[in-house]
């Protein structure tokens, strides 16, 4: 009877999380927008500044120094290239004053994807007086929305007091980047058929995709090419027709963008292992011998009726070297002899198939 082992990991889109904590270390003055750290700042009204003056433990901080009265959007930090998670920051409002720097009413911090608003987090605040800001630096857990894909952080400013100008100070902005891999698995699966392992795998989608990558027990099996850049879902298979049965063999994807930089999936990878069904076929194929051998060796075969037979060999990178038979054999005892003369020093695979059932086995050439 024939076996047949599916083994299926299907895959959620992988996403590489990096966690980075702005700082504001560039220096910036009167800019209605500056980039650091993968991020964008923008502000409203006057610009953005970024001074050592009143930084929270003698960091730079992000002004967003605006001419908003009585409340409102005072800026916002977005992030084109990719997605991101918050997790905190420290923050202080201010409003202008001639002789003293004072805190004062309500913060909303909003986290927006693709224009709208998946949270709105207030600050609320007590006014104070004081020469230094330092002492009122605030901070701002945001763990509880690190669920939340976004691409904008919005600031704004609850009315308090009219007729003045209004700022927000900011640093150590701690935030995590969804660097997106270069493809999207919709699945990945082994199946083990008549002794050999059938790969495939799917893509939702692919950027910058040069090649694929399939590794074997940690050892690279092969390449198969990639789509490129593309939205359309693509499925590849890869034939491995040089397993041992009874041996488990762990396949990982990998993927190779064209710069080179590799991906590679090991929590998502298969494990499978190879039946040898043969003798439930009532074909029997005994063990080559002698093994090592120099300068032939014999592969026993016993069949209970005739049978369609194939046998090759091949290196033990899958590459094929020899055809031993092919063909129709009557029931019977045979022998499949192998001549090693034009064969160079190493360890070899036997491939046996008898109709539908497989039976592999290493021998070694020793001259």
């Amino acid at each position: 009877m024939k076996k047949l082992l599916l083994v299926t990991m299907f895959l959620v889109p992988v996403v590489l999380l990096a966690q980075i904590t702005e700082k504001f270390t560039t220096e910036a003055y009167g800019a209605t927008s500056f980039s650091e750290g993968g991020l964008t700042f923008n502000a409203t009204g006057f610009g953005v500044d970024i001074r050592p003056a009143y930084g929270f433990d003698d960091n730079n901080y992000m002004m967003n120094n605006t001419a908003v009265i009585g409340g409102g959007v005072v800026g916002s930090f977005t992030n084109s290239s990719n997605n991101f998670h918050v997790s905190s920051l420290w923050i202080i409002p201010l409003k202008s004053n001639t002789e003293t720097i004072s805190i004062y009413n309500n913060v909303l911090i909003k986290g927006k994807f693709a224009g709208s608003t998946e949270f709105t987090h207030k600050i609320l605040f007590n006014e104070f007086n004081n020469s230094s800001a330092n002492n009122y630096y605030t901070f701002v857990d945001l763990s509880s929305y690190s669920s939340y894909t976004l691409d904008e952080i919005e600031f704004e400013i609850e009315p308090y007091e009219l007729n003045q100008t209004q700022y927000l100070m900011i640093d150590d902005f701690t935030f995590t980047s969804a660097a997106v891999t270069p493809i999207t698995l919709a699945d990945f699966r082994a199946t083990a058929d008549a002794g050999v392992v059938e790969l495939s795998w799917e893509t939702a989608s692919e950027t910058n995709n040069a090649s694929f990558i399939v590794y074997r027990n940690n050892a690279v099996l092969a390449m198969v090419e990639g789509a490129g850049t593309t939205s359309k879902t693509n499925n590849y298979t890869y034939t491995d027709a040089t397993v041992v049965p009874g041996v488990e063999y762990t396949y990982v994807l990998a993927d190779v963008d064209y710069e080179n930089n590799e991906t590679k999936y090991e929590s998502k990878a298969v494990v499978v292992t190879v039946d040898n069904d043969v003798e439930d076929a009532g074909f029997e194929i005994g063990t080559a011998y002698p093994n090592p051998f120099n300068p032939s060796t014999v592969v026993p075969v016993e069949l209970s009726r005739d049978a369609i037979v194939n046998a090759k060999i091949y290196t033990l990178s899958g590459r094929e070297i020899a055809t031993l038979v092919n063909g129709t054999m009557n029931a019977g005892s045979h022998e499949l002899r192998i001549n090693a003369s034009n064969m160079t020093t190493g360890l070899y695979l036997v491939k046996v198939m008898v109709e539908d059932v497989v039976n592999v086995q290493k021998i070694a050439f020793v001259k």
